[in-house]
């Protein structure tokens, strides 16, 4: 049953986000765009953003990094997923449920808002991160040397990823999670 809203008018995207009937764009020039479910202002852009170089769709909030990696995040606030902890500067963002994940420049992650299931619980020297995906409630890490880390709900066996190598991109579901790894030889 997916219903197909076009986003007219778009050009030179470089990254989409989507997440519980709400979608995000970020263009070549750092622009961000949000439309869907408004319910709770999450596609109501902050007046006076400035160019951008991630955005993500959380549950019924949204977030940006501005290109010196300011965090913006708006919309339902009711678990403290937007209230952006003090002093800190991202490159990369996600964000699940009612929680907000960052990847700072030094490789390392950040999350906040609820924990019922340890989502923000970041594993204890987890560092070299590349990329971060937030599920509803669980969290990967692609690290450097093409290993992953997840934490979080694991009912499903989502977080279940520590034996994986060769890993070059990662995506987290609702109750999965999805890698995609090199195989070599036969």
């Amino acid at each position: 049953f997916p219903v197909t809203i076009y986003a007219v008018g778009l050009t030179g995207i470089i990254h989409v986000d989507a997440n519980n009937k709400t979608s995000a764009a970020l263009d070549e020039s750092g622009n961000v765009y949000f439309w869907g479910n408004n319910s709770y202002g999450q596609t109501d852009i902050p007046v006076g953003i400035n160019p951008c170089i991630d955005v993500c769709a959380g549950w019924n909030h949204s977030c940006a990094i501005e290109n010196d990696g300011t965090i913006l995040c708006w919309g339902d606030n009711t678990s403290g997923q937007c209230n952006i902890p003090a002093g800190i500067t991202a490159s990369k963002i996600s964000a699940g449920e009612n929680f907000t994940c960052v990847l700072k420049s030094d490789g390392s992650v950040e999350c906040w808002g609820i924990n019922t299931a340890n989502q923000c619980d970041v594993p204890p020297g987890l560092s070299s991160v590349i990329k971060i995906t937030c599920g509803p409630a669980h969290t990967i890490a692609l690290k450097s040397d093409g290993t992953a880390v997840a934490w979080g709900y694991n009912e499903n066996l989502q977080c279940n990823v520590s034996n994986y190598t060769n890993v070059v991109d990662v995506d987290a579901g609702l109750l999965h999670s999805a890698l995609v790894c090199i195989v070599t030889g036969k």
